[in-house]
């Protein structure tokens, strides 16, 4: 029986793994792993070859003498031993290494860097077992402990644990812990964990087991400093350092901790695993554990990262500086050795508010709760229905873009479909969502939310305080509209204070935002999904509507650009307003040229004014920034002001211009802009004499009075320190200050450090002193035997710091004592001025809606020559509609095309559409082959009236129109696989909300409405929403292929029939697709020739033919008529009843009672 033990290196990119001898065979079996599975590992095997295990002991010791005795293998090393710790177990100072491992086995053993063994068990046999293969030779490179007879069976049960902790509910619910246990069992083999962060060992605070109910999988238990574990592990994985992360991980154990150290962010165990696989970081050098870091400037690409991938990011910042440390020792005794350190940000995909991690697309933070309904008993529940989520009457919803410091609330109705509440998710785009209790347990919900077409992190958030001060805030402007979502607004307080953003409320914008009745025009989730008008069937912007109307030169101009295009006006004259805005710089297009050419240059300044605010509301978190200090942010400040000043110039210019350039075209929207425009000029002006430029990036205050009596100790100290250098220049004239590797080095000649040398060695010789320098050792070799090391003696001796070529640098004891009293009033002062940021910063807020006005109007116009550029360039006429009010119902385009063809560069047929009042009737129904364009037709005039009313041109050469309350769309043939609804069940959803909301003015696109489902029930509920639909009266194109549908039409009076052309010849079954929009039915579907197209097999075509002539000429189909006609008119009279009730659940009946009839 052998045991083998062997450190375990990285493997160089060059360093390729050998087969072939025993040792390397035996020692790969620990789990077999690949090198795609674990970082890049060397592995060698050590065998005791002696039945004595003290001879063991003295290898294992002089292989640790070996490894951290030898430099060059510090970097690549991922287990060497700190400099306070020793092999031994320090009972005995003189005994001799061999010894006191012989007398404490077990110690030895794990003291070998904290812990070398994959299981303690080892330990034992390692101990009491004494066999040992004295043939194998020893490779004392490196070592790791593992039994090598058991390492097949170890592979195995780690694989079943594995799996058995990816399975449990934890891993389930939690990525952050699914995380761990696959890095865990990942990297076991190759870096050391504690004992408490085994899988096996693993608690939360509560005692409680990740296998076990009510585990908490954000919390851990750490060993308290008593327990035998934070004794054991002292020198590696619990040092006093480690407590403070640990101290974080105790309450953030799924999160990623950033822990600052220095002037470095690190991380730690399954954190440094997880930061690694995302961004390939190198590991940290000498380190059992894994470890992995970077510098503090490069925190937003690094948390972007982890955001991105969908894991919480926890930033532990120093909250306190060397210095306080050493006064904080110094005044309580105490000699601890780490600076305090505490949690100063928590980063989740929607409260990130660094414009580094941020696109320009608003992705916000929404906070939702249900609300019951109070006017309605509730009854008791069923023992069948206790397990059910409570059902609200009503939805609260918050806003919140922290990037922005923006808040908007308000509430929309709850119901089964989820309809409202889906459109006010897509309206937003939501990087994160945020729920109650009572929603959360609504799986129909959070279904809905993970199905968006972007993705959404959801949270489960329980109130821990009910705080009332963000409620009490909104109160004092709008008390009606916030005590209506009281709930929520209580709700965001708590959700803020537990991401530590709870002093942001302080510096927001509130506003009221009613989600149902707003005067722009409808479009539920399933009207933006079918029209793809921000993301397409691909799942990609590309070719959608707003890639095709975004010309956008700023990031707040794209982002209103993508407001308008969800909410398209329905007030003629605003809408009138936009269009003639754009008809002008249409007609004026130098105009645009000059101010994309200067809006282009402009950083976001709706996301830096947000940054601003932010930082002003963490100034009580205290943090320690060595690349981001009070300076900088004063800089940031200026910098705003300074760009304010300059969009205004541009604003004001471009308004004059235009208004200059006013003939037979103008627009009445500048010259009402112009007319209100609210200058920020002498705010700016005031803003900027408050500060004044000190360096390249750096800012200080002008008149603080606080700062400014600082400021003149600090001159009086440095003061001191001129004086010092005048003294030593005495002696060495060449002498200057320099900040090298510290602050005030004395730099001066090596020839004139010798004189000094000299001075100081006769001045100390005289007071006592007995080592004078010698003159005649040679230069260089002196500043190697004293470089870092005190020269002299006495008040004026010199320590030599660093040097350069011919050059010696230094400082004596007094530049030292006068440097700590200068930087203690600079420290002073940097408070002063954080003060002084957090005065200035109020005073902007308060004044800040000129600012936010100033952005709203350069965002106006960006749009607005967005709009133009589209209409100047297009390939295709393109013209400004002539737009009606809602009461005259008409719908007419001569010539239009489909807008997105024209980013392709296709040629596209243009079709004419009259429909409403003295055209052809408000109802258009469609037919025409498969693949003949009537699917695009629909979305065509959609697109056309959408960007009417956003006041854009449409694709046409004419255009008349009365706006559109709503657009209503049961397009494709699609079903949802994550909420578990057919195709059926989807078509029904679409069809109820148009027939329980459609107005007069609405227009409603149905698209083969029926071809989920079998011939008899697809005629039946194409017949009765086109009944439902000529009641209303609302402008409707509907495309269909049941001919019983078509017949059906014939007997109302306000529709239409048109197909799409094609020409067809029988004789090679062959069609030509006319795309152009004909009057009449077409009396085929022509599926045969499609299928040709499609290169269907000739005999299958020929099959089908012939099945079908047997299918119209059979008697059956005779028979079956009257039966079918009969089903037709129950179904009918059943779905009508439906829809007038608005009875969802009705609907869903229907479908499960006649779905499976099939036609026979």
């Amino acid at each position: 029986m052998g045991f083998c033990v062997s450190f375990r290196k990285r493997r160089t990119m060059s360093q390729s793994r050998t087969s072939g001898s025993k040792n390397e065979e035996s020692t790969m079996s620990i789990g077999e792993l690949e090198e795609d599975d674990l970082p890049l590992i060397r592995k060698r095997t050590l065998l005791f070859d002696d039945s004595n295990l003290l001879t063991g002991s003295q290898n294992l010791s002089h292989i640790m003498k070996k490894t951290t005795g030898n430099n060059s293998t510090t970097v690549d090393s991922l287990d060497s031993v700190n400099s306070n710790t020793t092999i031994n177990d320090n009972t005995s100072a003189t005994a001799s290494t061999s010894d006191t491992m012989g007398n404490n086995s077990v110690e030895n053993v794990r003291n070998v860097k904290g812990e070398l063994m994959d299981d303690e068990r080892l330990i034992d046999r390692l101990l009491y077992a004494y066999e040992f293969d004295d043939k194998r030779p020893i490779d004392i490179d490196n070592v790791t402990v593992g039994r090598e007879d058991k390492r097949d069976k170890e592979d195995t049960m780690d694989f079943h644990e594995r799996e058995l902790y990816l399975s449990c509910k934890a891993s389930e619910s939690s990525l952050g812990f699914r995380s761990y246990v696959e890095n865990y069992y990942k990297y076991k083999g190759t870096f050391s964990f504690p004992p408490w962060l085994e899988p096996k060992n693993l608690r939360d605070s509560e005692g409680r087991k990740p296998l076990g109910d009510g585990y908490d999988s954000s919390t851990l238990w750490i060993p308290p400093k008593g327990h035998r574990w934070a004794h054991e592990f002292r020198s590696g994985h619990y040092t006093e350092c480690m407590q403070q992360w640990w101290d974080v991980k105790r309450t953030h154990f799924d999160s990623l901790v950033f822990f600052k150290m220095g002037k470095f962010y690190e991380l730690f165990y399954q954190d440094a695993c997880i930061l690694q696989g995302l961004t390939g970081l190198r590991w940290m050098g000498a380190e059992t554990k894994p470890h992995v870091g970077f510098p503090e400037k490069s925190i937003h690409s690094y948390a972007s990262a982890c955001v991105n991938a969908g894991y919480r990011v926890v930033v532990v910042e120093q909250t306190e500086t060397p210095q306080q440390l050493d006064k904080r020792n110094k005044a309580s005794g105490t000699t601890a050795r780490a600076v305090k350190r505490d949690v100063c940000d928590i980063i989740t995909p929607g409260t990130v508010a660094a414009p580094e991690m941020l696109t320009s697309q608003s992705r916000p933070l929404l906070i939702m709760s249900g609300t019951k309904s109070e006017t309605q008993p509730q009854p008791a529940p069923s023992e069948s229905e206790e397990t059910k989520s409570e059902t609200p009457s009503a939805v609260e919803i918050v806003c919140l873009d922290v990037s922005m410091s923006k808040i908007r609330f308000g509430t929309v109705k709850y119901t089964d479909d989820l309809l409202q509440v889906k459109t006010v998710l897509i309206h937003f785009c939501p990087a994160e969502v945020v729920l109650d209790s009572v929603l959360y347990d609504n799986k129909e919900l959070v279904k809905a939310i993970k199905a968006l077409p972007y993705s959404a992190d959801v949270t489960l958030h329980v109130p821990q305080n009910k705080s009332k001060n963000l409620l009490n805030k909104v109160k004092d402007k709008w008390e009606s509209e916030a005590s209506e979502c009281s709930t929520s607004l209580t709700l965001t307080e708590s959700y803020l204070s537990l991401v530590l953003l709870n002093k942001l409320v302080d510096y927001c914008y509130f506003e009221p935002f009613n989600f149902s009745q707003l005067e722009v025009m409808g479009m539920d989730y399933s009207a933006l999904v079918h029209l793809e008008l921000f993301v397409t069937q691909e799942g990609t912007e590309k070719n959608s509507l707003f890639h095709y109307l975004n010309h956008t030169k700023t990031a707040f101009g794209e982002r209103l650009l993508r407001y308008w295009l969800l909410n398209p006006l329905t007030d003629v004259d605003a809408i009138n307003l936009r269009s003639e805005a754009v008809e002008f710089l249409v007609h004026n297009y130098p105009l645009v040229t000059t101010l994309n050419q200067e809006l282009e240059r402009f950083p976001d300044l709706e996301r830096s004014l947000g940054k601003i605010l932010n930082t002003a509301s963490n100034y009580h978190k205290r943090a320690v920034y060595f690349d981001r200090g009070v300076y900088t942010k004063l800089y940031d400040l200026y910098s705003l002001f300074d760009k304010f000043q300059k969009l205004e110039d541009i604003v004001v210019n471009f308004l004059n211009e235009s208004i200059n350039l006013f003939g037979n075209y103008k627009s009445e929207l500048v010259k009402k802009v112009e007319e209100e425009f609210l200058r920020c000029s002498d705010d700016v002006i005031l803003f900027k004499s408050m500060l004044k430029l000190t360096g390249e990036k750096t800012c200080s205050s002008v008149e603080w009075p606080k700062s400014r009596a600082l400021t003149a100790e600090i001159e009086s100290v440095k003061a001191k320190l001129d004086r010092v250098l005048e003294n030593i220049r005495q002696i060495s004239p060449s002498a200057c200050f320099v900040h090298c590797k510290f602050r005030y080095e004395v730099e001066m000649t090596e020839s004139e450090f010798q004189r000094y040398q000299r001075k100081s060695s006769l001045q100390h010789t005289a007071s006592g002193s007995t080592t004078p320098v010698a003159d005649n050792t040679p230069m260089v070799k002196k500043l190697d035997n004293v470089s870092g090391n005190a020269v002299g003696g006495g008040v004026s001796s010199m320590e030599i710091t660093s040097t350069r070529s011919g050059f010696v640098r230094g400082r004596n004891v007094k530049i030292v004592q006068i440097l700590e009293e200068l930087e203690e009033f600079e420290f002073k002062l940097k408070e002063s001025e954080e003060e002084f940021y957090q005065e200035i910063v109020s005073k902007f807020h308060s004044n800040s809606y000129k600012f936010c006005k100033l952005i709203e109007i350069a965002a106006q116009f960006d749009c607005l020559t967005s709009l133009a550029t589209v209409a100047k360039n297009s390939p295709f006429p393109m013209c400004r509609p002539k737009l009606h009010p809602k009461s005259q119902n008409i719908l007419r385009v001569k010539d239009s095309v489909y807008p997105i063809f024209s980013i392709s560069g296709n040629k596209f047929v243009p079709n004419s559409v009259n429909i409403g009042e003295g055209f052809d009737g408000p109802i258009l129904i469609i037919t025409g082959p498969n693949m003949g364009g009537k699917s695009t037709l629909l979305r065509q005039i959609a697109l056309t009236v959408i960007m009417g009313q956003i006041g854009s041109f449409v694709s046409c050469v004419e255009s008349e129109f009365s706006v559109v309350d709503s657009i209503f769309t049961r397009l494709g043939a699609s079903d949802n696989i994550l909420q578990g609804k057919s195709t059926f069940l989807v078509e029904l959803q679409d069809i109820s909300s148009i027939l329980s909301k459609a107005t007069s003015s609405s227009l409603a696109l149905i698209d083969e409405l029926g071809r989920g489902t079998s011939t008899f029930d697809g005629t039946a509920i194409a017949v009765a929403t086109l009944e439902k639909i000529s009641k209303i009266g609302c402008r409707c194109v509907f495309t269909t292929h049941f001919q019983d549908v078509c017949m059906f039409a014939e007997s109302l009076s306000n529709v239409s029939m048109f197909h799409m052309a094609a020409k067809v010849d029988e004789e090679t079954r062959s069609v030509e697709f006319l795309y152009k929009l004909v009057p009449g039915v077409c009396p085929d579907s022509h599926g045969m020739h499609v299928a040709k197209l499609a290169r269907v097999p000739e005999h299958i075509i020929q099959n089908a033919m012939e099945a079908r002539m047997r299918l119209y000429n059979s008697e059956v189909f005779g028979e079956g008529e009257s039966a079918s006609n009969k089903l037709l008119e129950i179904l009918t009279e059943e779905i009508l009843e439906a829809h007038y009730n608005n009875d969802n659940d009705k609907l869903k009946e229907i479908y499960n009672k006649y779905s499976h009839l099939k036609f026979d």
